[in-house]
């Protein structure tokens, strides 16, 4: 099943006032990620989708589920040319308050994220989406992951959600257009005004404020109150009387128990 025609798509991206090109859509791929980081250029806004990933991949080399039909896997280029590289780690931030848009004006779902870049559905904290983005010479792969048709059933993982399971509106080719346009957008926003991008998602983040566990990425844990993001992205955590500043891990709010095998994560 694809996810739906190229060019009713881009007729989508332009009424919404997008100008990013056509996006490539395939019916299987191992990884749009390792698909899109094999193209020769680096041109902004160049998308690979696919209807299925036989090898899809979450943060820290984890699998991530992304059976035929069930969601919207796609990758997209940003170019990282004249950007500072202090700024690069806001990429993320970024990326996942515009697929929080996305979501909520073209399923009607209302998500926050949970740093570093999950997206998860409010009370619940169930997980309906992540990101994954990797630096290829002078270009960002950002790689999005949403579950969009799964039944509630067939979820990847008790912690999971999608926007069926939601009860939201489930057209994948329109959240596809959304996702490319708001990306296009808040990409402008990151190069003219870093700042204004992490304001944004500071205000979506729905760890902050909260007593949390992170898990380290040496396999340590620290608990203590998620505070802040700071400019680098890193999440600043009191423990104690001393601010720790985090820029790798996964956190686990006081609601959510953590699962065996890590999957779409």
């Amino acid at each position: 099943m694809s996810v739906a025609d190229p060019d009713s798509v881009l007729a989508r991206m332009r009424a919404l006032g997008g100008s990013w090109p056509t996006p490539t859509i395939l019916d299987t791929v191992d990884s749009t990620n390792r698909a899109l980081a094999e193209q020769e250029q680096c041109i902004d806004g160049q998308c690979v989708v696919s209807d299925e990933q036989t090898a899809g991949r979450g943060r820290v080399d984890r699998s991530w589920v992304s059976n035929a039909g069930a969601g919207l896997w796609m990758s997209v280029c940003v170019s990282l040319e004249g950007v500072v590289p202090e700024n690069w780690p806001l990429l993320s931030a970024t990326a996942a308050v515009a697929a929080r848009t996305a979501l909520s004006n073209a399923c009607g779902v209302t998500v926050g994220i949970k740093w570093p870049n999950d997206l998860v559905v409010e009370p619940s904290l169930r997980k309906i989406g992540g990101l994954l983005i990797e630096v290829v010479g002078n270009c960002a792969v950002v790689g999005i992951g949403i579950n969009v048709a799964w039944p509630a059933q067939e979820l990847p993982t008790p912690e999971s959600t999608s926007v069926l399971v939601e009860g939201g509106r489930i057209d994948r080719g329109e959240l596809l257009a959304h996702v490319l346009v708001e990306l296009e957008r808040c990409v402008e926003r990151w190069r003219r005004s870093p700042e204004d991008v992490l304001d944004e998602f500071r205000r979506s983040c729905v760890s902050l404020g909260r007593d949390v566990l992170v898990l380290l990425p040496d396999g340590s844990t620290l608990a203590g109150t998620a505070t802040d993001v700071d400019h680098g992205g890193r999440l600043i955590l009191m423990s104690g009387e001393t601010p720790v500043f985090i820029s790798a891990g996964d956190v686990i709010h006081a609601t959510i128990t953590p699962w065996d095998t890590p999957r779409n994560s």
